[in-house]
């Protein structure tokens, strides 16, 4: 659940908040296939609030809901290191300004390259480059990096 935190202050062109709630939901299955490597599916769902501030600050912005997948190939170089090639694509997520559509959405299909490095038994990074193949309402990125803190509890 992405909560609100911060301040949003309607009417401007840009701000770091969304001034609304968003539920995403998970699941995932690691099937071990030989060795240490094995294939890992994530899938989830997005469900989005809307922000009646939007626009000119008296706008309503819905969205519609949006649902992803990742798969992987993985395998762990070490005890602490995993490598992993991939997939990943989300679809649905229509923008909509006082029931204007937006021409905006969540559809993109991408293929991924990922390096995992523990810390911890809790903590660890990963690092994600990827690369777009299809993309409708939205930006095609031809090189996307994206660094993540990992926390299992």
């Amino acid at each position: 659940m992405y909560l609100l935190l911060g301040s949003y202050h309607k009417g401007d062109i840009t701000n770091l908040g969304e001034n609304r709630y968003k539920l995403e939901t998970h699941f995932n299955l690691v099937q071990p296939l030989w060795g240490p490597t094995s294939l890992d599916i994530t899938g989830g769902i997005t469900l989005y609030g809307d922000n009646d501030e939007a626009g000119d600050g008296s706008q309503k912005l819905e969205q519609d809901p949006s649902a992803s997948v990742q798969a992987y190939l993985s395998t762990r170089l070490n005890p602490t290191q995993t490598f992993a090639v991939g997939f990943a694509a989300e679809k649905g997520g229509k923008r909509y300004l006082d029931d204007t559509y937006l021409q905006q959405k969540n559809d993109y299909k991408q293929l991924r390259v990922e390096f995992l490095q523990w810390f911890s038994q809790r903590t660890g990074a990963a690092i994600i480059l990827s690369r777009d193949i299809d993309v409708e309402g939205g930006f095609k990125r031809d090189l996307g990096v994206t660094v993540v803190g990992v926390y299992a509890f």
